[in-house]
């Protein structure tokens, strides 16, 4: 009773706050070791695949590199500004989107605040663009999200559209031996992701459009794309013009907190 008494005033103190500040979005929030262990994963794969000569010629051919140019460098680290790494549930803009106020009022929504939740990292997209992790949300997740999963990049004026999916061109890795399942997320809740790097002057919203952009690859190119296997528990398909995505076996679960950040 006592426990149910305190958290029903958390929760009238934190509507107090949002109607008081209007949050910026709402969101599942990494802890700081989560947070930088998950940065270090994707800095990993990264490192790993720049070290593959002909997965290095691509990126080399279609990012926004000069000759020469040191390719470990070239994401920025999200973990080092002050916005904390995070699956965004729901952008607001600090009043400028009107549905705002009638996610803030759901009961699901003003329940789950300051809730733990474990969320599962499904991959890693690597693109001319954006790094990120890619978030398969779960049945108790999916009533807080309220993003658009069909929001892809030629709907963003600032970002270029990436034209066409299969390839059939021959990074020389040989074959894999991951069974033709390559679509983890798909649907409603398909968008959810976290941004781990962009590149310069890219922005970290660009991570959820080349998301949907993969998953629009995936439902076009089962197999006629290139793919290998980078280790014994990550498959890596090549979508072209830059744009890898690496697959892991198992699920990594990360804890999170539900909240608000203004």
């Amino acid at each position: 009773m006592k426990m149910m008494f305190s958290r029903n005033i958390m929760i009238f103190w934190m509507a107090l706050v949002i109607e008081a500040k209007q949050p910026l979005f709402y969101g599942w929030f990494l802890g700081d070791n989560s947070a930088h262990w998950l940065e270090n994963q994707g800095r990993t794969i990264f490192q790993e695949l720049i070290q593959l000569r002909n997965v290095r010629s691509e990126m080399l051919s279609n990012f926004n590199v000069t000759p020469g140019f040191d390719l470990s460098t070239y994401y920025s680290d999200m973990t080092k500004y002050s916005m904390p790494l995070h699956v965004t549930a729901m952008f607001c803009g600090r009043g400028t989107v009107p549905e705002c106020s009638t996610y803030e009022q759901r009961r699901a929504v003003r329940e789950a605040l300051g809730s733990f939740y474990v969320i599962e990292v499904v991959g890693f997209l690597l693109t001319p663009r954006t790094l990120g992790a890619r978030v398969r949300l779960t049945e108790r997740q999916l009533p807080l999200w309220a993003q658009n999963d069909t929001d892809g990049n030629c709907k963003d004026r600032s970002a270029p559209c990436y034209q066409g999916c299969c390839n059939d061109i021959n990074l020389g890795m040989g074959s894999t031996s991951y069974p033709p399942n390559f679509h983890p997320t798909s649907g409603f809740g398909s968008k959810g992701h976290i941004t781990l790097g962009c590149a310069k002057d890219v922005s970290a919203v660009t991570t959820g459009l080349d998301l949907v952009d993969i998953i629009q690859c995936e439902q076009k190119c089962l197999s006629n794309t290139a793919h290998f296997d980078l280790n014994d528990k990550m498959q890596v398909r090549y979508y072209g013009q830059g744009r890898f995505f690496v697959y892991t076996k198992m699920p990594m679960f990360l804890a999170t907190k539900f909240n608000f950040y203004l």
